[in-house]
């Protein structure tokens, strides 16, 4: 690599973990939970602690950086890439992590964001960049539109992009304009948009081929698809490695629990945000061997927790802080709402149960 992509890896690293510094400068003043996802309405529906969500999640982020940066170079003609467009690949992971731990940080201290009014038009933002480059991108196996008669023609590849890059800029501006509309719309609108920068381009890159064959002008190399393929290789295992990592931390780790204090309840997550009830406002309590848990409206659901809003036949619409291997559960009704916790077995359960039963008949 280059001295000076080796400086672009150094600063581009260093952009990523800047939350972390700024986490740790305001450490005393965040919440114990931070909202880490939101809805496709633009709500806050997961958390995290402060640890998970000031240090991990940037680490993440950095490791996947470093996968683009390091291994995109290895992977067939890299030499002969643009360079505008390898240093596209620099700016990626920081950009986002910078957006989410702005998104992350404002709402720890109280800001109340729609958070799909800034994402929509970013992404569009990032398509019409994306859009600009697409022409400038030569044929590869790792970046573009790989197709087996993109890989196999110049000529091909180079229309291709050449449409892919105007119709990406086009429906770049048509989803940043989208966040006018009310979010359940905009959302929709934004998907069917985002599906055409891929159907559009490669409907029109194979009848361009068709057309090549039919007239007898159609000239394949085939260089880049019998050569160069460990690149790709090795991409592959990698994210593979990457993401099956995150997903194993985020669906098979976690921990719920409730602290019972002198004068209230407080119902712990790993994966969402605490919630502290008074023993005055507790209407009942009462213990269930075999709850109906119904189905998740908005939260945080793993093989491990089942955490948010639920909805079941018996209660409609209530409150879930569970371990889903654990049917037993106690359920309080506060203010006419019913909310549900759990232990990870049963005898767990019933420890919660008999504490809170002592401690409020104190």
């Amino acid at each position: 690599m280059k001295r000076n992509n080796i400086w672009k890896v150094i600063v581009s690293s260093v952009v990523v973990l800047l939350p972390i510094l700024f986490g740790l400068i305001v450490w005393d003043m965040l919440p114990e939970q931070l909202a880490i996802h939101w809805g496709a309405d633009g709500i806050v529906d997961g958390f995290a602690n402060r640890l998970v969500a000031v240090g991990v999640l940037p680490v993440v982020l950095l490791a996947l950086h470093l996968v683009c940066v390091f291994v995109t170079p290895w992977t067939n003609r890299a030499a002969r890439q643009s360079q505008k467009v390898l240093d596209m690949t620099y700016w990626i992971c920081p950009a986002i992590s910078l957006y989410t731990a702005a998104l992350t940080y404002a709402t720890a201290f109280g800001m109340q964001l729609q958070a799909l009014t800034f994402t929509i038009p970013l992404i569009g933002i990032g398509l019409i960049a994306m859009g600009n480059y697409l022409p400038k991108c030569t044929r590869n196996r790792t970046m573009g539109i790989k197709l087996v008669w993109t890989l196999a023609s110049e000529e091909n590849w180079n229309y291709t992009h050449r449409l892919a890059g105007k119709v990406w800029v086009i429906c770049g501006i048509v989803i940043a304009l989208l966040a006018f509309l009310p979010a359940k719309w905009a959302i929709a609108a934004m998907f069917v948009v985002i599906a055409a920068t891929f159907v559009i381009p490669t409907v029109a890159s194979y009848c361009y081929h068709q057309k090549q064959k039919r007239e007898g002008t159609l000239r394949e190399d085939n260089v880049i698809l019998k050569n160069g393929g460990k690149g790709s290789v090795v991409i592959c295992v990698v994210m593979a490695v990457v993401v099956a990592a995150i997903l194993a931390v985020v669906m098979f780790t976690g921990d719920v629990g409730a602290v019972c204090n002198e004068d209230s309840v407080t119902l712990q997550a790993t994966y969402h945000k605490n919630v502290t009830i008074a023993y005055s406002d507790i209407e009942a309590v009462e213990y269930r061997d075999d709850l109906d848990k119904g189905s998740r409206v908005m939260g945080y659901g793993s093989p491990r927790l089942s955490l948010g809003t639920f909805q079941n036949e018996e209660f409609g619409s209530y409150t879930l802080y569970t371990y889903t291997g654990c049917d037993a559960a106690v359920i309080l009704t506060v203010k006419g709402e019913k909310v549900a916790v759990n232990g990870q077995t049963t005898e767990d359960t019933i420890v919660i149960y008999d504490t809170l039963m002592e401690r409020m008949s104190n």
